[in-house]
């Protein structure tokens, strides 16, 4: 096998930190990450999503699905990052 064999996802990280768009891709991905964890019906019951500095900030309609997943972030938090395959997200703020 060749040495200089490295995985598609190490080359696009390399692009990525060129173009200094990480951060722009890491807000993406975590967003779709969380409506995908979360699933349709709590995306459609979401105002507005917001990624900034490793933080999610989650707007919803409902208070009291707002307490519901304030008690569940942590484990919203795992299942992003998982799905994510790195550490990205690090908490999520429910307004």
């Amino acid at each position: 096998m060749n040495k200089d064999f490295h995985p598609l996802q190490h080359y696009l990280k390399n692009v990525y930190e060129q173009l200094n768009i990480t951060e722009a891709v890491d807000s993406v991905e975590v967003i779709e990450a969380y409506k995908k964890t979360v699933g349709e019906l709590l995306t459609k019951l979401t105002r507005d999503i917001r990624y900034d500095n490793h933080r999610l900030y989650v707007t919803l309609f409902s208070a009291a699905l707002r307490s519901e997943l304030f008690y569940k972030r942590q484990g919203l938090i795992d299942k992003i990052n998982d799905t994510l395959g790195r550490p990205v997200l690090q908490e999520i703020v429910f307004r």
